[in-house]
């Protein structure tokens, strides 16, 4: 049952390896917004296409938001998460 919860998910994942206008043409509002949060250099394009539909992304904020809770626990990124270079303290904070 999970599996077809995430299925849509690597759909639009799949979709985020070379999005282009078109591609966001054909997607759902939610997961052309959905693209726009996970690839910000993604987001000029999505804005032209959601302008074009007169659609807005923050009308669907609690899907978007349940899109990136489901990636999350599956292992993925945090929107807007760039995953490199920085380090967290740990029990001495970084004075070493």
């Amino acid at each position: 049952m999970r599996a077809i919860h995430l299925f849509p998910l690597a759909l639009v994942l799949a979709a985020c390896a070379g999005a282009t206008p078109k591609d966001v043409e054909k997607m759902s509002t939610v997961d052309a917004c959905y693209l726009a949060m996970m690839e910000p250099e993604k987001k000029p394009m999505v804005d032209a296409e959601m302008q074009r539909r007169k659609a807005n992304c923050m009308d669907h904020e609690a899907e978007l938001k349940k899109m990136a809770d489901a990636e999350m626990r599956a292992g993925g990124t945090a929107p807007g998460a760039s995953g490199g270079g920085e380090r967290q303290g740990g029990m001495g904070g970084g004075r070493y």
